[in-house]
């Protein structure tokens, strides 16, 4: 529930099974506004919405719904939206807050956060490294005061940061997002937090309380401080339902267990808890045992869901206890702890003179134990089911299970015989009964007895109305009352039939297959009979029954009687415990809906109804059964403890208890009676321990296996000693001479007993290869995941490799494996690296260059320069003419390339840009006026780079070196290999030579188990047998340790002192005579040479010839230099081997030398790193803005080169038109010649005249034509105003004058629209290029501004750089320097004080820089040298300029002076030219004539098509003129015969009028009339069509031409 905010008048409910109803209340007005179904499954939480008004959230089972109360048409209504989970997982969700803006923040299953914007999912959070918010499911959500709180089942609580989780949001990377918390508390181990409450202490305002799942409360400091207080647990109670409550026998405690293993004892006269305490097993049940077998009332039994049962000592505690938090008086201490079962104990039972305990169940046995020390077992028996209740009457014992099965057992009186192989007790006695159920006879029963006595109720009001009405009516009212008196008996005994049916179907429906469960049972005093409830279908009765009369076979039993149990609202309600009073006046029963119930019974123990009864409901009616009733031994309280956890303590105010029956509440330790020490016991810790009766049979199999071992044992000692014997026996043969030896198949008794042996041997070993395949391949993953975990992440291990005449040796570097992550880093890294290109630094883009274009243009201007195949007649002039333009291209070319005067040589500037780039800046690095160059600026990506480089170099040095290592270990193994074959051989040299010739034999290296640690993995037998005895050890160690753990009962474990012990000495003979086996082959043969040598030695000498001696002789030197050349060869192999190793180790120390060093360079490197993270945001916005800048100036530098370049290309057009202009003048005046009328030529030719602009799209031809002539004549009216009004007067330039050839006037017409083409292009191009201009110029201004920005941000990234690099140089770098390196030069007479303040420089970079002192001296004569070569040069040069320009100047002279006297006057040259010779008008000419010719077929042929078309249109005139003559005869005769019948018509009329009498028409002179006219109207309808489709056709109707003499035919017509 939750009430709205603000004003609270609203309260919103959710419901739970069935409906799930979501409902919204106006509770002072007691009235419901809205209600909807919230969803299908449970709803834990609803909330208002503390922003927005009208808004609700509810969550729970796999789902979370947002509600709007919406004003609709029809009135307020819930309108919700389901959260989509989308990709999501479904989760439950428990705990949800809603943020300011709407937003909604909730939990989940798994521990992470959902920000819910709306219905979806905007983003899940998580902690950082993929972590989960909480390990569990989220339970707790609050926002207070700008900071997120949660607690999970996890038990931690944790403070978040509200701002970042309102901004979270997705990633192109992640569709989670990452963040850790501001506070992580955790409130104790084991905990697990259900709810989180504030305390509203306005002084204690981070003071929060916390609910534990496990049975506290906990008070917590929630703040965002180091000096929160710790959390502090405040109260403990039982979680999880209540399982069992017993009282004390002697005083006012009860105690109690839950199902979370948690055990409590309570003073109920004082209302404190004395003691607690918790086990690791849920609880199941609990006894007090009664004072018959406990006097003092201090023991208590606890049965638990492990099978465990533990006898507790109740006692006071020590002070020093008291005086801690809990304030414990008392303490539980264990005395006895025994696992009788291997499931949950559901119920025990103490003999009522604590002879025997009895222990039942779920796993089908009860088990006896006796009362005395130490618990002895006694024995167990079987039940059909799982026990659930142990009752004791007299001296037998009553079990009660779980499918309705009731078994009565005798008390076993023998103690257990250890003899025995189980506790299972066969020979005990036990009757068996299967509850049957009755519910439907006595449902059927009671409403027998309702309808009867419903039956007598009606016929005694019938009779009582009969009397009343028979007084006032008479005896008519007997028929009529029988009819109705049995149609009522009629009706009444239907609806009776129909309820029992009813009542029989509900029954069957509700009936479940077999016995229900017995819930209680409660014995009669005095009386073999109990009562029993039941479950499921036989709720709502107790059943009386009796074990007298049942036998061992099960049978059905049906209770003789049952006693109706009075239902609660229509239901029947099974009890679930029952017990009477002390006094036995009362019974005391709990149901499953919570309530209790005290029954007064008539007779003391024994029950006759249960009609009147106090109730009172103090559990959860649905989830409270009452489990556990119990009363005190005075009946002063009574104790329920429910299935909802709860437990509750009543003051009873029983009549029958008066104040002089109370007792004084006793406690546990009377301080009267002395009492005995409690001795405690050690706790079974583990719960998969064995049973007592497991342990048993453990004991018995383990004797067994011993038995069978040490058999075994013997076996084995037999064959190891029948081997001995036959080794021995083989010795012996082996020193036998080889004559007299035996052969190895002459030991063979019977060769087939051997092959069925070899064959029996194979079939055994193939069936366990078989047996053991599943296992075999269990253990090889298993060791392959091993040696991946552990030893493939190492590349080289520790490998030792020592020298084999000295003691150095020579170790590996431990080289861990990279991984596959850190070698694609590595590939990625360096990969990525990348070197900048010419024009990223700063120059030009290729193909942006302006001599790129200016090449371009030199093509286009190159081509169609000349012209090849003119006129014969010019070949000479046109000779000259491209003689004079080829001079004039190569002085334009000479121009071109002439340097301007401030223009620098392009070498010395590339001189210049490499000395700066080569020599550097060698200012010092932490001055203030140091520039960091472009080349040498570190960034992350860089620094990493080199970390990554460094690693790789490090790595690569380690790996290099231990190859080597690895090959000489190889080596050595190699050596080893090779020594003993040579000391083999040398042996058998020395073997043919005297004892008094040998030389000691080089010594065999051992390889020794650190040179070859990888052995270490590969078992032997030797190692394989020794685990295994180690394991069998264990094996034995952990079976005696269990078996200690029964405390007496059968200990089990071990094999004893038998064949244990004595393997490993077995095995050591056996291995020991494996070993001497070839140490006696090899002494055998050593002997059988040595007996041969001596006996060769022993020879007598005078039986050998002079030739057989020099013959030994021989042979001894050879053998003497074999067995020198074998020793030196091997003295030599090992001296090489030995001088490897040195080598190799003085490698190794170099190679740690520069390892520390770089080890030292990457600490370094990876502080500049850090240091640059720190860095990097403001250096990547420095930076780009730079390149921004720089490329907004590089992009205005190409659009001034592309300007540029089109400006070149519209400067040479205009000179090309320009050109144009004079080829067409120099053509009108080859054209006009020496003619008279060429001033008037002349002038139209330059007659201005203002031109219309062409439209884009013409008109109709005939409109055009009309526009032209307007034209025409608007542009004849204007005319130059250079002319005179006297020429206007007399020539009319726009007519051919007389006289003057209209070819040339046309002629000059053409070529004046021809110029006045090209000057209107010359001015557009004029114009454009002066646009062009100007948009250049305004270019070059905003690239200056620019050049100002780039500098600018340049200056800014240079200031960063430097600021950077200063914080750099605050990190300490460390050079590894020896003593001898160390050069400080002080100035003369000052000592030296201290290095500190020196810069560190390599001594060889001094040397280089001092050798380039001295090149620089003699580069600087040689430059000095070159300046005075180059002076004289130009001094040289410059004489011989003016010189030419003198000579130049003599020239012009001269020509202007030839030019005076041949022409008078200075002349044009050039255009003196044009006039004589013109090839471009000849060619205009040659154009023009191919043109005319051309156009004057192309008329010809347009004519005779004309001609064609005109003929054809005179055909079709002449039809259409004969075919309107026609028409026009025709409508004549038309009028002529209507004008006829008219005036007929007339005519007889007047006959009729006159009286004459009409005279009849002709018939066939009336049907003949009527065809003409039929006739005439249809040749006039065809006329009609062929009228108007001439008219279509666009044709011309002509005037009708009638002969003469037609009208006079027409009007003479006879008809």
């Amino acid at each position: 529930m939750d009430f709205s905010p603000g004003d609270g008048s609203l309260l919103a409910s959710v419901g739970g099974s069935p409906d799930f109803m979501l409902t919204v209340w106006d509770w002072k007005r007691e009235k419901v506004l809205l209600r909807s179904k919230a969803f299908s499954q449970d709803i834990y939480r609803v909330t208002f919405s503390p922003v927005i008004p009208g808004q609700l959230t509810t969550s729970g089972t796999g789902h979370i719904r947002f509600w709007k109360m919406a004003n609709t048409f029809t009135g307020l209504k819930l309108q919700g939206q389901l959260g989509k989970f989308g990709r999501t997982e479904l989760s439950d969700i428990s705990a949800y807050v809603e943020l300011p803006d709407g937003k909604v923040l909730s939990g989940t299953e798994w521990g992470n956060f959902l920000l819910w914007d709306g219905d979806f999912i905007k983003v899940e959070i998580s902690r950082k490294g993929k972590k989960l918010c909480h390990n569990g499911t989220v339970e707790a959500l609050y926002l207070i005061e700008g900071e997120l709180i949660s607690a999970g089942i996890d038990g931690f609580v944790r403070v978040w940061d509200f701002e970042t989780i309102d901004n979270a949001d997705i990633t192109e990377a992640s569709t989670v997002f990452e963040m850790d918390p501001l506070v992580e508390i955790k409130v104790g181990t084991d905990v697990a937090l259900k709810s989180l409450s504030q305390s509203i202490d306005p002084d204690l305002p981070t003071v929060w309380y916390a609910q534990d799942a496990g049975g506290a409360i906990w008070k917590t400091d929630i703040v965002v401080s180091h000096t929160r207080r710790a959390p502090e647990k405040v109260i403990g109670y039982h979680s999880g339902p209540i399982m069992s409550i017993s009282c004390s026998p002697a005083g006012l405690m009860a105690a109690s267990i839950s199902h979370n293993g948690s055990l409590r004892v309570y003073n109920l006269h004082s209302r404190e808890l004395l003691c607690h305490t918790k086990y690791p097993s849920g609880g199941c049940s609990l006894l007090w045992v009664p004072l018959a077998m406990d006097q003092q009332g201090t023991t208590i039994l606890s049965g638990h869901e492990d099978g465990i049962l533990r006898v507790l000592k109740l006692e006071e505690a020590p002070q020093h206890l008291q005086r801690q938090k809990d304030k414990q008086t008392h303490q539980l201490t264990l005395t006895h702890v025994c696992k009788p079962h291997n499931k949950g104990i559901t119920s025990i039972a103490v003999h009522p003179e604590g002879k025997v305990l009895a222990t039942g169940s779920k796993d089908c046995t009860v088990f006896f134990l006796g009362t005395g020390q130490g618990y002895p077992p006694i024995g167990f028996i079987k039940t059909p089911a799982s026990v659930t209740i142990l009752r004791w009457r007299k001296t037998n014992l009553l079990i009660f299970c779980e499918d309705g099965s009731m078994l009565e057992s005798q008390m076993p009186t023998a103690r257990h015989d250890d003899a025995a192989k189980s506790f299972l007790l066969n020979q005990l006695p036990i009757a068996i009964r299967q509850l049957s159920s009755i519910k439907d006879k006595l449902r059927t029963a009671e409403e027998e007895a309702r309808k009867a006595a419903a039956r007598e109720k009606r016929r005694k009001e019938r009779e009582a109305a009969k009397k009343l009405k028979k007084e006032q009516m008479g005896e008519n009212y007997v028929s009529e009352d029988e009819e109705e008196e049995e149609d009522g008996e009629g009706e009444e005994e239907s609806k009776g039939e129909a309820g029992k049916d009813k009542i029989v179907e509900e029954n069957s429906k509700g009936e479940v297959s077999g016995s229900n469960s017995i819930l209680a049972v409660i014995p009669e005093q005095n009386s073999d009979c109990f009562w029993v409830s039941m479950g499921g279908n036989d709720a709502g009765y107790v059943y009386q029954c009796t074990m007298e009369g049942a036998s061992s076979n099960p049978e059905k039993y049906e209770p003789p009687s049952a006693i109706a149990v009075p239902n609660f609202a229509g239901r029947d309600l099974p009890l679930h415990s029952m017990t009477f009073s002390s006094s036995g006046e009362y019974l005391l029963t709990g149901a499953s809906n919570g309530y209790i119930r005290i029954h007064p019974l008539s007779k003391a123990f024994a029950i006759s109804s249960l009609e009147s009864y106090w109730a009172l409901g103090v559990h959860d009616n649905t989830y409270g059964a009452v489990t556990q009733l119990a009363v005190t031994y005075d009946d002063q309280y009574v104790v329920t403890g429910g299935a909802d956890g709860n437990i509750f303590v009543f003051k009873a105010n029983l009549p029958t208890v008066s104040q002089q029956q109370l007792k004084q509440p006793q406690m546990p330790v009377s301080a009267a009676k002395p009492k005995a020490a409690v001795v405690p016991t050690t706790d079974i810790e583990n719960s998969a321990s064995y049973s007592i009766e497991d342990a048993k049979k453990k004991t018995e199999h383990d004797q067994m296996m011993k038995r069978a071992e040490e058999k075994k044992q013997h076996v084995r000692r037999m064959v190891v000693s029948l081997r001995n014997i036959f080794q021995s026996l083989q010795q012996k043969n082996a020193e036998l001479p080889k004559p007299l030896q035996l052969e190895r198949k002459e030991f063979v008794m019977d060769p087939d007993t051997e092959k069925q042996l070899l064959l029996q041997r194979d079939q055994r070993v193939k069936s366990v290869h078989s047996e053991m395949a599943w296992e075999s391949e269990k253990h090889t993953i298993g060791y392959e995941k091993l040696q991946k975990w552990f030893k493939e992440v190492v590349q080289c291990e520790r490998i030792i490799v020592w020298a084999i005449q000295s003691d150095h040796f020579v170790e590996s570097f431990r080289a861990p494996t990279p991984s596959q992550e850190y070698l694609e880093l590595v590939e990625k890294v360096l990969s990525n690296e990348k070197v900048d290109t010419p024009w990223t630094v700063g120059g030009r883009r290729p193909g942006k260059d302006p001599s790129y274009h200016g090449s371009e243009a030199k093509e286009e201007g190159g081509v169609g320069g000349g012209h090849e195949g003119g006129t014969q007649g010019l070949s000479k002039k046109e000779a000259r003419r491209l003689r004079k333009e080829q001079r004039k291209k190569e002085w334009e070319e000479v121009f071109r390339s002439k340097p301007d005067e401030k223009l620098e040589d392009p070498g010395d500037l590339a001189a210049l840009q490499s000395a700066r780039q080569e020599i550097g800046d060698y200012k010092l690095k932490s001055s203030n006026d140091y520039v960091v160059p472009e080349h040498q600026r570190v960034s992350t990506d860089r620094k990493r780079i080199q970390l990554v480089k460094l690693r790789k170099k490090i790595f690569e040095g380690r790996s290099s070196y231990n190859t080597k290592l690895v090959a000489l270990r190889d080596q050595k193994v190699d050596i080893v290999k090779k020594l003993s074959a040579l000391v083999e051989e040398i042996t058998g040299v020395q073997a043919q030579l005297p004892p008094e010739m040998h030389k000691p034999l080089p010594t065999i290296p051992v390889i020794k188990p650190e040179e070859v640690p990888e052995r270490e993995l590969q078992p032997s037998k030797e190692t394989l047998h020794t685990f295994k005895q180690e394991m069998l050890s264990r094996e034995a160690a952990d079976k005696q340790k269990a078996a200690g753990v029964g405390e007496g009962f059968g200990g089990f474990g071990g094999f004893g002192d038998g064949g244990g012990g004595q393997q490993p000495e077995a095995s050591t003979d056996g291995r020991t005579t494996d070993k001497q086996v070839p140490a006696a082959k090899e002494t055998g043969a050593s002997h059988s040479v040595g007996g041969e040598s001596e006996h060769h030695m022993t020879t007598p000498m005078h039986h050998m010839t002079v030739l057989e001696l020099q013959r030994t002789e021989e042979q001894r030197i050879r053998l003497q230099y074999r067995r020198d050349c074998l020793l030196k060869e091997a003295e030599e192999t090992v001296s090489r081997f030995d001088e490897a190793v040195m080598r190799l180790r003085h490698e190794r120390a170099l190679l740690v030398t520069s390892i520390v060093s770089a080890d030292l360079r990457h600490i370094t490197q990876f502080e500049e790193l850090q240091l640059l993270k720190e860095f990097e945001k403001g250096e990547m916005g420095l930076t780009s803005r730079y390149s921004s800048k720089k490329k907004e100036k590089q992009e205005m530098e190409e659009k001034i080169d592309e300007a540029e370049h089109t400006l070149q290309e519209k400067d040479t057009q205009l000179a090309k038109l320009q050109e144009q202009e004079k080829a067409l003048e120099a053509s009108f005046v080859e054209a006009v010649g020496e003619n008279k009328f060429k001033d008037f030529l002349l002038k139209v030719y330059k007659k201005k005249i203002k031109r219309s602009k062409k439209k884009a799209e013409e008109s109709v031809q005939h409109d055009e034509n009309e526009e032209g002539e307007s034209d025409d004549s608007d542009s004849d009216s204007l005319s130059s105003s250079e002319e005179g009004s006297e020429e206007e007067e007399v020539l009319d330039d726009s007519t051919c004058p007389i006289g003057c050839d209209p070819s040339l006037f046309n002629r000059a017409c053409e070529l004046r629209e021809t110029r006045l083409d090209l000057d209107e292009a010359t001015t557009e191009e004029k114009k454009m290029v002066e646009n062009m201009r100007k948009e250049l110029d305004a270019m070059r201004k905003k690239v200056k501004t620019m050049e100002s920005h780039v500098k600018m941000a340049l200056g800014e990234l240079q200031a960063f750089q430097l600021m950077k690099q200063q914080r750099l140089n605050e990190l300490d770098q460390v050079a590894i320097l020896r003593l001898h390196q160390v050069l400080y030069f002080a100035p003369k007479g000052e000592p030296h004080k201290s290095i500190a303040p020196c810069l560190v420089f390599p001594a060889s970079v001094r040397q280089r820089l001092m050798q380039r002192i001295r090149e620089l001296e003699v580069e600087r004569q040689q430059e000095k040298t070159k300046l005075e070569e180059l002076h004289l040069k130009h001094v040289s040069l410059t004489r011989k300029k003016k010189k030419k320009d003198q000579a130049v100047t003599d020239y012009t002279a001269k020509v202007n002076e030839m030019t005076i006297l041949k022409f008078g006057r200075l002349v044009d040259l050039e255009q003196l030219e044009g006039l004589t010779a013109n090839h471009i008008a000849e060619e205009l000419r040659t154009k023009l004539r191919a043109l005319e010719q051309k156009a004057t077929t192309e008329i010809a042929s347009k004519e005779a098509q004309i001609q064609k078309e005109r003929i054809k249109l005179a055909n079709l005139t002449r039809e259409n003129t004969q075919k309107l003559n026609s028409m026009t005869e025709l409508l004549e005769a038309q009028r002529s015969l209507e004008d006829t019948l008219n005036h007929r018509q007339k005519t007889m009329a007047s006959e009729a009028i006159g009286g004459n009498g009409g005279q009849h028409m002709d018939p066939d002179e009336r049907s003949r009339f009527q065809q003409l006219i039929e006739l005439q109207a249809s040749e006039l309808a065809a006329l009609k069509e062929e009228i108007k489709s001439l008219s279509i056709k666009g044709g011309f109707l002509l005037p009708p031409m009638q002969p003469p003499g037609l009208a006079r035919h027409t009007s003479g017509m006879s008809i």
